[in-house]
C-alpha cells in the first residue's frame, strides 16, 4: 500500500509565485510567517518550511530594493549629465554673482 499524499504545506517556496509579489506583498507576508514561527503556533516542519519561505522572500525583497537603487542611481546620473548640459553656455561666475556666458 502507498502512503497518502501528504498535503502541500502553505509554507511552500515557489519561485514563480514569489517574483510576481510586490515588496509590500513579500515584506508582508515575511512578517507574517515571522510572528507565526515566534508564537509557536506551528508545528516543527512548518516551521522550517515556513523559515525556507521567509529566506526566499527577504532575497526578493532585497532585490527589489537593489532594483529600485539602481534606478534611482542611473536617473540621478541622468540628471546631473542634463544640468551640466544645460549649464554648458554659463559656467563661469562674475564678482557680482551674475552667470556669464565662457567666451
Amino acid at each position: 500500500m502507498s502512503k497518502p499524499a501528504k498535503p502541500k504545506s502553505e509554507y511552500r517556496v515557489d519561485p514563480k509565485e514569489i517574483a510576481k509579489l510586490s515588496y509590500e506583498e513579500a515584506s508582508g507576508r515575511l512578517e507574517s510567517i515571522l510572528d507565526e514561527i515566534e508564537s509557536g503556533s506551528i508545528g516543527l516542519e512548518d516551521s522550517v518550511d515556513a523559515y525556507k519561505l521567509g529566506v526566499a522572500l527577504r532575497n526578493h525583497c532585497q532585490n527589489l530594493l537593489e532594483h529600485a537603487e539602481q534606478q534611482i542611481r542611473e536617473l540621478s546620473v541622468q540628471d546631473e549629465s542634463a544640468k551640466r548640459q544645460d549649464s554648458g553656455t554659463t559656467t563661469r561666475n562674475s564678482d557680482d554673482g551674475v552667470e556669464e556666458a565662457p567666451f
